[in-house]
């Protein structure tokens, strides 16, 4: 909420914090042992190439929130209530998405089983932990599931899938959405492939539509629903694109192995204790909620190997 903001502000797209000379003299800066050994100060979990600190989360929480709320006003917006309102609008989209599920495809069932579906839904999101500790990390995570699960409502709710007629303003919508889930979150860029695989049905509804009698223009009708359906995918991905080639020279490199955190992704592990620390956490370290802010909190267990995880 200041790092980015600031070197956005700047004209850059790397922090203004210069890297500690003593960092750069490491013969592998990546490892987190040396790093301990060597005594050295550095950026933690922040990304470190070419002699330039980055930052590795994704930037939609910084274009659509903290640079145009540091711009208009000259402050901050705090991290606690970034976490706090993206969380709050997943779960509202989530429970929308669900409602749409059901509308769709269950709606012979009866309204204490869609309740109880809604509520199990809504309970077991791992997004109540992001609010306990609202940090950078938790930024990314919330944004990118407010966002993708905007996107899922949008997409069913454009009836691509199912009966009724096709919204393309809720499809292109819906790519918006997912496509700013991605800037927050690489990795979610397995729901834009599974959303293709939605636009192709609705596609294919289009086609077999357009085949009865009475309609004209259907190239026209078809290029129109694919254009509200992947432009968004190619205006917004373009610009992820653009700031991956900034960064680290290649449009496709997210910068993850770069990272100056537990592990040395220049020479991939995987921790076994970590992930059985986030399965303990995520089963086990129920949330408590509260009327104090931020309403939702939760006491973590490290297992002593250096963090919490869930």
């Amino acid at each position: 909420n200041a790092e980015l903001v600031d070197a956005f502000a700047a004209g850059q797209v790397s922090l203004l914090r210069e890297v500690e000379p003593e960092l750069l003299q490491m013969e592998n800066p990546y490892d987190r042992s040396a790093r301990d050994d060597a005594g050295v100060t550095y950026a933690w979990d922040h990304v470190l190439y070419d002699g330039q600190y980055y930052s590795y989360y994704g930037i939609a929480p910084v274009l659509v929130l903290f640079l145009p709320y540091h711009l208009i006003t000259g402050n901050y917006f705090p991290t606690v209530w970034a976490v706090w309102l993206f969380g709050a609008v997943g779960l509202v989209f989530l429970g929308l998405t669900y409602y749409q599920f059901v509308k769709k495809f269950f709606s012979g069932i009866a309204n204490g089983i869609a309740i109880c579906g809604l509520l199990i839904a809504l309970m077991i999101s791992g997004v109540w932990f992001c609010f306990c500790v609202p940090n950078f990390y938790e930024i990314a995570q919330n944004a990118g599931f407010a966002f993708v699960t905007a996107g899922a409502y949008f997409l069913l709710s454009s009836n691509v899938v199912g009966t009724g007629r096709i919204s393309k303003w809720k499809l292109a919508l819906s790519s918006v959405f997912l496509s700013l889930g991605v800037l927050s979150r690489p990795t979610l860029a397995v729901y834009c492939i599974a959303a293709l695989l939605f636009i192709i049905c609705g596609a294919r509804k289009l086609i077999k539509t357009a085949k009865k009698p009475g309609y004209k223009n259907n190239k026209a009708a078809l290029c129109r629903y694919l254009c509200a359906g992947l432009v968004p995918y190619i205006l917004i991905g373009s610009v992820q694109m653009v700031y991956n080639w900034l960064r680290f020279d290649s449009f496709f490199d997210f910068g993850i192995q770069y990272s100056l955190t537990v592990n040395d992704f220049t020479n991939t592990q995987f921790a076994v204790p970590l992930t059985l620390v986030g399965l303990y956490n995520f089963i086990f370290t129920v949330p408590n909620f509260s009327t104090s802010f931020p309403f939702v909190h939760s006491n973590y267990s490290v297992l002593s190997v250096n963090g919490y995880y869930f």
